[in-house]
């Protein structure tokens, strides 16, 4: 087969054949050209151990029947085409399809991008059933700005399925994937990729995570539109034992599950669920987010608009959820829990902002042999024929320092109204006089007397004495600020040293390292190798207290893994970043 491969590819660029396609099976390396376009798989591809196939932009690979394209031991697949020029994985049979490519043991350098994979469908024993469009075994291919539709597996990964792989999936359209089992658009198995950017929209999974499935795994999923997905559980992302994935920056909105979790949901795992929007979504319990004997921590997050019988907005069970500086507004549940559904949970609540949500039992709060601690939490405006505001059906619920309508027995509590700017509008900040408001928030400064707010300005603490309460007060680095520090707005004054994850990561060419200053110091933030050698001086000189964002252009270096070291005064800490070329 390799000879044949050869012979043929020999002839192709000796002999450039415009009007005919190509018949191409067997091992395949070298070049596929656009002139010779299309290429019509008759039977199987190999891409050899340790060989290379480039495929040049326009081309279009066109499956006659159900094969494979296989991408071996450390085997190199360049698919790259251009955004005016895309590659086209497709087939003549689009009810029986193709088999998808497989990379086993690829070379971490195989690289997708701009290519449209469509009518994949994994079907057949064993492995041969996941992966639609992409299946990944102990391999880390690089998967950027691909059309990956109308593709399915009889078991898991309708889109693509990760086995012990690390592949970073970034600016990728999955839509209208399906699998019969786990992960309509991704399964991920004890893998940990990095899922960026991507639109994850109207793909299916008969059991669990219709957009993304996670087992065993520490994905970072990050900045993605999650929408319209559905499954039985996790209609938007399912993660599952011992699953710590960080789900961050997205857009989660009208995913729906037959039974929990519409737009998340967590099974004995920690997943660290940050400054997403999630809206929209729907299920049995937990229309935003259901927590199953999980311990997340759910912070800074706008969850509003989702609806469940039991827990309009987070559904928590047997849980150790810790949930704070989130608004949790507008969400309904037909039975109980309109904003959040404590069973059998040790739920620690601090500085949300709860308005708005409503059920026939705990319009804010439904308690059912539970122990919430609740601090810092404004719970005002929301609905119940029982409990308008905190239910308890059995459990002990402490809340303390926290304004509910209506009144609630405990330290520091109040019951006046919390002047937010614009509730009608979603704006749930705290009015303040200073900042151009008629009044001032009586949620100021009454927070509790052990915790302060780390950042001050007009969109966040406004008050120096204590923490105010609701979602912008206590620690709430994870909200962005929403102005400048300029001669027209109250300067923005962060609490705390902070060195903040670069972005995007990985990149290529260029990221963005963000990090604030408490007081004027003297920095230094530099860039090392994996050799300790340093490469860049970023930064190297004083500077006034606030927040700082600097570029880093890695175009004069290779790929590979490197570090940045921020230096102010006593304080130092050091982060890793992904270069890919």
């Amino acid at each position: 087969m390799r000879t044949t491969g050869a012979i043929l590819l020999a002839a192709v660029v000796l002999f450039p054949l415009t009007a005919n396609a190509i018949d191409v099976s067997g091992d395949q390396w070298g070049t596929w050209a656009r002139e010779n376009s299309p290429y019509n798989v008759v039977g199987e591809i190999r891409v050899p151990p340790e060989s290379t196939l480039v495929i040049e932009p326009g081309v279009v690979v066109d499956f006659q029947g159900h094969y494979k394209f296989i991408v071996d031991s450390l085997a190199t697949l360049l698919a790259v085409g251009i955004e005016s020029d895309s590659i086209y994985f497709t087939t003549e049979d689009t009810a029986t399809g193709s088999h998808g490519i497989r990379f086993l043991y690829a070379d971490s350098n195989s690289q997708i991008s701009y290519c449209r994979l469509e009518y994949g469908n994994a079907i057949g024993s064993g492995s041969d059933d996941h992966g639609g469009a992409i299946y990944c075994y102990k391999s880390n291919p690089t998967l950027n700005s691909n059309t990956i539709t109308n593709n399915s597996a009889v078991d898991d990964g309708g889109g693509i399925y990760c086995y012990d792989s690390d592949p970073t999936i970034s600016n990728n359209t999955i839509s209208d994937n399906s699998a019969s089992g786990y992960g309509g658009g991704i399964c991920c198995r004890h893998s940990n990729p990095t899922i960026n950017s991507n639109t994850i929209t109207s793909n299916s999974a008969a059991y669990f995570g219709g957009g993304i499935y996670c087992y065993d795994s520490d994905p970072t999923i990050s900045h993605n539109t999650i929408r319209s997905n559905s499954a039985s559980g996790g209609g938007g992302i399912y993660c599952f034992l011992y699953s710590n994935p960080t789900i961050n920056s997205n857009t989660i909105t009208s995913n729906f599950a037959r039974d929990s979790g519409g737009g998340i949901y967590c099974a004995l795992c920690s997943s660290k669920i940050t400054d997403n929007t999630i809206r929209g979504n729907s299920a049995n319990d937990g229309g935003g987010i259901h927590c199953y004997n999980s311990s997340p921590t759910i912070n800074s997050n706008t969850i509003d608009g989702n609806w469940a019988y039991l827990g309009g907005g987070i559904y928590c069970w047997d849980s150790d959820d810790t949930i704070s500086n989130n608004i949790i507004s507008g969400n309904s549940a037909e039975n109980s829990g309109g904003g959040i559904h404590c069973a059998q949970s040790s739920t620690t609540l601090s500085n949300n902002t709860m308005s708005g949500n409503s059920a026939c039992y705990g319009g804010g709060i439904y308690c059912l042999a539970s122990i919430p601690i609740i601090t810092n939490t404004i719970l005002w405006g929301d609905t119940a024929a029982n409990g308008a505001e905190i239910y308890v059906q059995s459990g002990n619920p402490t809340v303390r320092y926290c304004d509910v309508q209506g009144g609630w027995e405990g330290v520091g509590n109040i019951d006046v109204d919390p002047r937010f700017r614009d509730p009608e509008a979603g704006d749930f900040h705290l009015m303040a006089d200073y900042c151009g408001d008629p009044d001032n928030s009586p949620c100021i400064d009454v927070g509790h007397p052990d915790s302060l707010d780390a950042l001050l300005d007009c969109f966040h603490g406004l008050g120096t004495d204590t923490a105010d309460m609701g979602a912008y007060g206590g620690n709430n680095s994870g909200w962005p600020t929403g102005i400048d520090d300029d001669e027209d707005n109250i300067p923005v004054i962060p609490r705390q040293f902070l060195l903040y994850r670069n972005y995007p990561n990985p990149f290529n060419a260029t990221t963005v390292i963000d990090y604030q200053l408490p007081v004027s110091n003297r920095v230094k933030l530099e860039i090392y190798n994996i050799l300790g050698q340093e490469v860049a001086t970023l930064v190297d000189e004083k500077q006034q207290a606030g927040y700082r964002s600097v570029i880093w252009d890695a175009s004069d270096v290779s790929s590979g893994l490197y570090f940045y070291k921020l230096t102010a005064g006593e304080f130092r800490e050091v982060k890793s970043m992904t270069l890919l070329k």
